[in-house]
């Protein structure tokens, strides 16, 4: 049995998740002796055996990675001397430039519908003033913003105030001083900040209508305000690891490693006050804010953490392949709350590893597939693929929509067309009834199809559709992509 995305984290969860505990099993061998009743202080018996410790680390592992590993991105992103399209460091952009194509390797699953421009912003000292330029025209765009925890809790663009010029000040959770009254303020849950700025894109070349906009993003202290400000070149630290991907690096921690890490980052990042059941079971195990002392910890608690880390992964690993929607194999179902997750810490870990800084549904939804309609691999080298729009069903948005294509491994697929996407802005031919047959094939059709055509691999592929400020029927789940359909 799957287990639900949405199932809370408790010991009835990792029951259902494979671990077969439940609060009150019997000692595992080399436990202490378990409690007599299951109606004693459940801290008294979790602490108590390797069992128990084993499972609050699991629940400690799913509610920290995203926590851990927004910091270790942050960390590989800022270890950078000067601002470039790769990084850049504290309270700096970095503007992307140019269009990711099938040469593109530095993240999975590029998109190539928006440049972005992003920074990482560091407000324990003080306010940061983000200024954005009036942007003209149809042209959509969002400024993200997501605390240490991966929740956006902010979203400046074309969505919530129309492209107009505005400076806004983003300002920490315990910051109490003046702001000037011409700033529109933010408040920000937690001291860090990822501001991932999309800025639509027509074509190659409309790349440098773009660039002027970036270059008329501001951003600096709120001390440097009105006047002139030169940001200071970044220190990099040598022990960083820029080569491997940040998601690599956690995967691969130790218990010690990645519940050391966890400590320091409560204490930096304030956790929700939601939060405190939890926190409360995590100090059982020796995991408090600031506070994780490995090697004082008794034997069985060690041995609970070591083998709570894979348990944790596994309920994730579990977790992911329950996200879609019902009856089709494009995922996530509109009852995933991504952006926004509350208290639903699985939901959380399974976004970050899937998409770490996900947007709030309001903003964009995006759709994967990688199976069929009987669950089958979709593969290009075994079959010719259609998605058939009926009339008057294309997404329904208020920006711009689009389909693109990866190989297995997430990247776009080389061929001879330099075609990695379809979508709005693409001059797709649509029927005489209106309707609209998007063609999934290696080669390219013989026929009237060709179009249309979205070249795949000679393999297996990917597929996501995104949708920019999606209508309320994407929202709620009553609009939903057509299933990718082997042709005869």
């Amino acid at each position: 049995m799957p287990i639900n995305i949405r199932i809370p984290l408790s010991a009835a969860a990792y029951l259902v998740a494979g671990l077969g505990l439940s609060a009150c099993d019997p000692c595992l061998p080399g436990d202490e002796e378990p409690s007599s009743s299951c109606e004693e202080d459940e801290r008294e018996v979790l602490v108590g055996t390797r069992a128990q410790a084993r499972i609050i680390a699991a629940k400690a592992y799913v509610y920290g990675f995203p926590l851990v590993l927004n910091e270790r991105t942050r960390q590989v992103f800022t270890a950078v001397p000067e601002p470039s399209p790769d990084g850049a460091p504290m309270n700096q952009l970095s503007h992307a430039v140019g269009l990711p194509d099938a040469s593109f390797r530095t993240v999975v699953r590029p998109n190539r519908d928006t440049v972005y421009s992003s920074a990482y912003l560091d407000l324990s000292a003080e306010p940061l003033v983000l200024s954005v330029p009036d942007v003209e025209g149809d042209r959509f765009t969002l400024f993200a913003m997501l605390d240490a925890w991966t929740n956006a809790f902010a979203a400046p663009g074309t969505r919530t105030n129309d492209n107009q010029a505005t400076t806004y000040a983003i300002v920490g959770p315990d910051y109490d001083g003046p702001i000037p009254d011409e700033l529109t303020p933010i408040r920000a849950p937690t001291d860090l900040v990822w501001m991932i700025g999309r800025i639509e894109v027509f074509s190659e070349l409309d790349m440098a209508n773009v660039a002027d906009i970036q270059a008329e993003i501001d951003l600096r202290p709120l001390s440097a305000y009105g006047g002139g400000y030169t940001p200071a070149p970044g220190v990099p630290d040598d022990a960083i690891d820029r080569e491997t991907p940040p998601l690599e690096q956690v995967l691969s921690m130790s218990a010690r490693e990645f519940f050391g890490e966890l400590a320091e980052l409560l204490a930096a990042q304030r956790p929700s006050v939601d939060d405190a059941p939890l926190l409360e079971e995590l100090r059982a195990i020796g995991i408090e804010p600031g506070g994780f002392d490995y090697d004082a910890l008794p034997p069985h608690i060690r041995e609970g953490l070591a083998e709570g880390l894979p348990t944790g992964q596994n309920i994730i690993d579990l977790a992911k392949a329950d996200v879609g929607l019902p009856g089709s194999p494009w995922s996530p179902s509109a009852d995933v709350p991504l952006g926004d997750y509350g208290t639903e810490y699985l939901t959380r870990a399974v976004v970050a590893q899937i998409g770490l800084g996900a947007n709030r549904r309001e903003d964009a939804v995006y759709f994967n597939a990688s199976r069929g309609p009987l669950g089958g691999q979709l593969d290009a080298s075994k079959r010719e693929y259609s998605i058939h729009f009926e009339p008057g069903e294309l997404p329904p948005v208020g920006a711009f929509w689009s389909i693109s294509m990866y190989d297995s491994e997430g990247y776009f697929v080389d061929n001879p067309i330099d075609r990695y996407v379809v979508g709005s802005h693409e001059a797709l031919e649509l029927g005489p009834d209106g309707s609209l047959d998007i063609r999934i094939q290696a080669t390219a059709p013989l026929d009237a199809a060709a179009s249309n055509w979205l070249p795949a691999p000679e393999g297996p592929f990917e597929l996501t559709l995104r949708a920019y400020w999606p209508s309320e029927a994407i929202i709620d789940g009553s609009w939903t992509p057509p299933t990718v359909l082997p042709l005869p």
